[in-house]
């Protein structure tokens, strides 16, 4: 019976050294370690356990698949062969097969297969488990909450994740650093603390516990900058009607944030809402309703989707313009504004415009940033204009230095104001009945239309009456017995009673006619 059995042995060893078929053995399965994302590429690699090169030949590395034609998504199909069996690791950029990974936007998942030839055929191990990447797939900035906040998918292929790194650095720099080390369960993530105006990359990495092996996520971008504009420029004030003010501000709306108008009554108080500015151009103009009397202030604010103020523009005031009448000896008329706040690149003058009656406008002085009030003394035109009443009318200009950050150059204009000498007494020493300007063809002194008891004579050297009238809006045109009388000098008297004040008012002088 031992005979036999040694016999029998024999034969089956005899039997599976002359079948290649019976001798051959399956390779065992490749133990894949990891599937980690390459930060500065953003290609998977793929490392595997060394294996027993005198039983495999090869590997044939496995994906899910995804957008391929004809192939359902998430089908694992083998993307590459590896004919070297000493490798340890693989770099999914090579094979175009199926197309690349994309793991910015998926989790990849992955296996691997071990391989050997005997003779024509090929033996093929059993795939690996499957391995999944660290996925990111939410990563945003909170301007709300002011937090950046990062979601992810778990590693799959390991029994347990030991530590998970949330690793950052600005786009400025080179070196990543660790922000955070959380539990291995941790899926989320948020922080408060980073810079609230830079641009950050962040990603994820996952240690095995048992391994210790690491896999890195895919890499993000988060900009911690609101949305909103770079710069609001207030760029003036006008006012452009009695209770009306034109404002005009210029900003970059490449955001298209949200913008709205604030006020206030004074330049450092709350600014309130006053109303919404919509549209795409980057130079916005609004007509608010106010009052002349008192200065108001204005912001152009931008607010971001918590409507939190991102930012905001220099204020925006108008100027108010007073004026002051000094009738005595001399015709001085005091003007006072307010000063315009306020451009970035400061004021530069303010141009003082005046008009006299119906005359235009023209520019009376330019006076530099000290000073907020002049004195226009138009003795000289009360003396030469004889119309009543005489008004003077004053607005103010501020120029904006030529430094404006963003190549603004502001010209904001203040209220009209306005002041007369309809109840002054004033007395033309001079007129010319041929003179080009009407208001110098005759001699009428300006007194209020209102006084009573009113009497006007002119007396020539001989102390004839020449001239006579009771109506303030009579004057001496300079006729005598129906002609132009003698150049030369004349006496009048005047007489009235002031119809506001009762004040009886004789005065007499000497006057000259020329031509």
């Amino acid at each position: 019976m031992k005979t036999w059995g040694i016999f029998w042995g024999i034969g089956f060893l005899f039997l599976i050294f002359s079948s290649g078929k019976l001798y051959a053995q399956t390779p065992d399965t490749p133990v894949l370690e990891s599937v980690s994302i390459e930060i500065t590429t953003g290609t998977p690699v793929l490392k595997w356990k060394p294996v027993d090169v005198a039983t495999v030949n090869g590997f044939i590395i496995y994906r899910k698949l995804y957008g391929v034609v004809g192939i359902a998504d998430g089908t694992k199909a083998p993307i590459d062969t590896l004919y070297d069996n000493s490798l340890v690791s693989y770099y999914d950029n090579i094979s175009t097969k199926y197309g690349f990974p994309n793991p910015a936007i998926r989790a990849e998942t992955y296996s691997i297969a071990a391989f050997k030839t005997s003779g024509i055929d090929l033996l093929l191990s059993t795939q690996s488990d499957d391995h999944t990447t660290v996925f990111i797939n939410e990563a945003k900035y909170d301007p709300c909450a002011k937090e950046v906040v990062f979601k992810w998918s778990l590693y799959a292929g390991w029994p347990e994740i030991s530590s998970i790194k949330v690793m950052f650095k600005k786009t400025t720099e080179v070196t990543y650093n660790i922000l955070q080390t959380l539990p291995g369960n941790y899926t989320e993530y948020r922080n408060s603390i980073l810079d609230p105006s830079a641009s950050y990359e962040f990603f994820i990495t996952m240690q095995n516990m048992a391994s210790g092996y690491v896999a890195q996520s895919n890499l993000v971008q988060v900009n911690t900058t609101s949305v909103a504009p770079a710069f609001i420029n207030a760029d003036y004030a006008s006012v452009i009607a009695d209770g009306k003010l034109e404002l005009q501000f210029t900003f970059d709306d490449s955001k298209k944030s949200k913008v709205e108008l604030r006020s206030s009554e004074t330049e450092n108080g709350e600014y309130r809402y006053k109303t919404a500015m919509i549209g795409t151009s980057p130079t916005k103009t609004v007509v608010d309703q106010f009052t002349t009397t008192e200065p108001f202030f204005y912001k152009l604010v931008a607010l971001n989707e918590c409507d939190q103020v991102t930012i905001q523009s220099n204020p925006s005031s108008n100027m108010v313009v007073s004026v002051s009448t000094n009738s005595g000896t001399e015709f001085v008329n005091s003007i006072g504004w307010t000063p315009y706040r306020s451009y970035k690149a400061g004021v530069n003058v303010y141009n003082v415009y005046r008009k006299v009656d119906d005359e235009n406008w023209q520019l009376l002085q330019t006076v530099n940033t000290a000073d907020a009030r002049i004195n226009d003394n138009v003795s000289s035109i009360q003396q030469v204009f004889t119309t009543i009443p005489h008004k003077y009318c004053y607005y103010v200009e501020a120029i904006e230095n030529t430094t404006n950050p963003h190549g603004v150059l502001g010209t904001s204009i203040s209220n009209v104001k306005c002041a007369t000498y309809s109840n002054a007494k004033v007395f033309p020493t001079a007129f010319n009945p041929t003179s080009d300007f009407y208001q110098n063809r005759f001699f009428r002194p300006s007194v209020s239309p209102t006084v009573t008891d009113y009497k006007l004579a002119i007396y020539n050297r001989w102390g004839e009456l020449v001239f006579e009238s009771n109506k303030v809006e009579n004057g001496w045109e300079g006729n005598v017995q129906g002609r132009i009388g003698e150049k030369g000098v004349y006496v009048y008297l005047i007489q009235y009673t002031d119809g506001e004040t009762g004040e009886k008012v004789k005065q007499s002088g000497y006057l000259t006619l020329i031509y």
